[in-house]
């Protein structure tokens, strides 16, 4: 007879656990974008693409080779001369990217790597032009740095390809040097 009680407990916890998993997803799909920072104080968003800022917008210091912030005090502060692409994205774009960054999700067991090269950007800009928040993506690993106050969902190597996407869907075409 003990097993039949185990077996109601285990019921139970099945079920209680795919509530939770259920109002989990409902709280991820009430997430809206106006009331969500970055893109509720955003006038505008921008992709900007370069050739890997490891490589030509670093400093040295007693740590080794450090890359700079792509922003300083609200202005860009990646070497223009550098910026293969600039693209401002249309309301479907920063849906896609919204959902992407705050909405979806890694898979329950997902893969990391960490060797950040980064070549995108995006940028979130207020009225008064100034840069309010951004988010640096290296898309050969999935390892990205955001503003403070940005807290995106994980980038994962399962998810990196679909970033691809939207990216390359907005009109970005440089991805990367040639091998």
């Amino acid at each position: 007879m003990w097993w039949k009680s185990s077996f109601v407990v285990l019921f139970c916890l099945l079920i209680l656990s795919c509530k939770d998993d259920a109002s989990k997803e409902e709280q991820k799909q009430s997430i809206k974008m106006e009331e969500t920072f970055p893109f509720s104080d955003s006038e505008k968003v921008e992709i900007i693409s370069y050739p890997c800022r490891i490589y030509w917008d670093t400093i040295q210091n007693n740590n080794g080779i450090n890359i700079l912030d792509p922003v300083v005090n609200k202005k860009l502060a990646v070497n223009t001369s550098g910026i293969k692409d600039r693209v401002i994205l249309n309301d479907d774009s920063e849906n896609k990217l919204f959902n992407y960054l705050f909405v979806n999700d890694c898979p329950d067991n997902f893969s990391v790597a960490g060797c950040f090269n980064p070549r995108h950007c995006v940028l979130f800009y207020n009225e008064q032009e100034e840069i309010i928040a951004y988010f640096e993506v290296c898309l050969d690993c999935g390892t990205y740095e955001a503003s403070q106050g940005m807290e995106v969902n994980e980038i994962c190597l399962e998810r990196i390809g679909a970033l691809y996407k939207i990216f390359k869907q907005t009109g970005i075409k440089y991805f990367g040097e040639e091998k």
